[in-house]
């Protein structure tokens, strides 16, 4: 029997890793007060409200692919779908519950990408900005941004 190859088009399913680029700047790294340094909610700025990440069973390379399309220096930050999919935020003037969820978004030079979103969309910027906390909660660093981590 012959195996399909799976289309990037293909439903993300909840055990999948997705790979996040992260400038190398401070601000997305932030100290911790304890002598390291924590992921920032800055890690997840999108100014559609649509984080973009990479699907990990599409780069072969691993999170080296997706940080090679970002900005030379940068790092790469690891979520589980199941994990996204897991938050939650309620808008604080109607009570509506937001949830959390990622799309297969293939772009032409990039079969991996995806969008992080919210359901229904995340409408004022403070609940995405809750939103952000929670992601940088739930990420790993993947891959450390380089020389940051050397300071």
């Amino acid at each position: 029997m012959k195996l399909e190859p799976i289309s990037a088009f293909a439903p993300i399913e909840n055990d999948e890793t997705l790979y996040r680029a992260v400038r190398n700047d401070p601000r997305f790294f932030p100290e911790d007060g304890k002598g390291g340094r924590r992921i920032s909610s800055m890690a997840f700025n999108d100014s559609k409200r649509r984080p973009s990440v990479d699907r990990a069973l599409f780069c072969p390379a691993g999170a080296v692919e997706t940080r090679s399309r970002f900005a030379e220096g940068s790092g790469a930050l690891a979520l589980f779908a199941g994990e996204v999919r897991g938050l939650s935020a309620v808008h604080g003037a109607t009570g509506a519950i937001y949830g959390v969820d990622a799309e297969a978004v293939p772009l032409p030079e990039n079969s991996a990408h995806a969008e992080i979103f919210g359901r229904p969309p995340f409408d004022t910027e403070k609940l995405f900005e809750r939103i952000k906390h929670s992601l940088s909660r739930i990420a790993v660093i993947s891959l450390h941004p380089e020389n940051l981590f050397d300071s």
